[in-house]
């Protein structure tokens, strides 16, 4: 279950996500190609593994997950790496992929730091 709450802060108000155990959300676009950013700030309350954020389409997606404390990458051709080593709870993350849909490559950042840089996918679209 997600729900969107108004978070009072100095300056404009914000939105966020509240995601329960095994909860999920999903925005479905008009299908992207070309070259593309996803861009989404990420925090957990508690450290766990399995929580993911993720990109792609009906048969093929690529993205970031927990995994044994890191912030990881995974890639549709079975590709994956750490990212982002001993992430801690209650910190926000920036999380970018820059997807190259056309040449089969992806970017991976955490923070603005490009760790994972022209990962192979299989990827022909977004949506």
């Amino acid at each position: 279950m997600a729900t969107v709450q108004n978070m009072k802060s100095e300056g404009a108000d914000t939105k966020s996500l509240r995601i329960g155990n095994n909860g999920s959300v999903k925005k479905t676009f008009d299908p992207m190609y070309g070259k593309l950013t996803f861009e989404t700030y990420f925090i957990l309350p508690q450290a766990k593994d399995n929580a993911y954020v993720r990109i792609g389409n009906k048969t093929s997606k690529i993205g970031f997950n927990t995994k044994d404390g890191n912030i990881c990458y995974f890639s549709d051709k079975g590709n994956s790496g750490i990212v982002w080593e001993d992430y801690k709870s209650n910190i926000w993350y920036l999380l970018r992929i820059e997807v190259d849909l056309q040449n089969k490559k992806a970017d991976f950042f955490v923070n603005d730091f490009a760790f994972c840089k022209n990962i192979d996918i299989d990827l022909s679209y977004v949506d």
